[in-house]
């Protein structure tokens, strides 16, 4: 699972603790604090488990599970198919379409962990986001969940998406590798629009 690393820093804000405070609460170095806070390395879980507690919080808050997200999905997507289908309300059937869709949002989220709230995210068209390489995506959770927005928003404009791809590996001129990177960022977007 992928820390929220800005819901963290403002946890810490909040409490007032400095870094190295919350560092040595935890037994850890300053810099390897830093690091969960800047996006460069991941705690353990048990450390996420240390930190929930020690900011007075939840594991899903520092692990930027939106909750409230998964029901508003699943309650439009109940909503929309029992009126086409006529199911009557709270029928066994309702019931288990309810159960199926939470079902399938689960395996989303744990296929992919550091899934962005979509909602949070400044959008920015693909044509204008600017990268001096392709690592800035690799390494910057921020500038990945920005693309994958943008990519979304494309999605949402019924553009072409092959198009869309095609024009992101010429214009960053990207590896092999690279590519390769862009497709499961590709694929987690389209996986996400299918859900909703």
């Amino acid at each position: 699972m992928a820390l929220n690393n800005i819901a963290l820093k403002e946890l810490r804000k909040e409490k007032k603790l400095t870094q190295t405070e919350l560092a040595t609460k935890l037994n850890i170095s300053q810099k390897s604090y830093s690091n969960w806070e800047s996006g460069k390395s991941e705690p353990t879980l048990d450390n996420i488990v240390k930190l929930a507690s020690i900011l007075d919080t939840t594991t899903d808050k520092l692990l930027g599970i939106d909750k409230s997200a998964t029901s508003n999905w699943i309650n439009n997507i109940k909503t929309t198919i029992t009126q086409i289908l006529n199911i009557p309300k709270d029928s066994q059937l309702q019931k288990r379409i309810e159960e199926k869709l939470e079902f399938e949002w689960n395996k989303y989220i744990k296929k992919y962990p550091d899934s962005p709230i979509y909602s949070k995210i400044d959008w920015i068209p693909y044509q204008n986001l600017e990268l001096k390489n392709y690592n800035e995506i690799i390494e910057n959770k921020d500038k990945r969940d920005i693309l994958k927005k943008s990519i979304l928003c494309a999605y949402l404009d019924n553009e072409n998406i092959f198009d869309v791809h095609y024009y992101l590996i010429k214009k960053w001129g990207l590896s092999e590798p690279e590519i390769e990177h862009l497709n499961s960022i590709f694929l987690e977007v389209e996986e996400y629009q299918y859900l909703r």
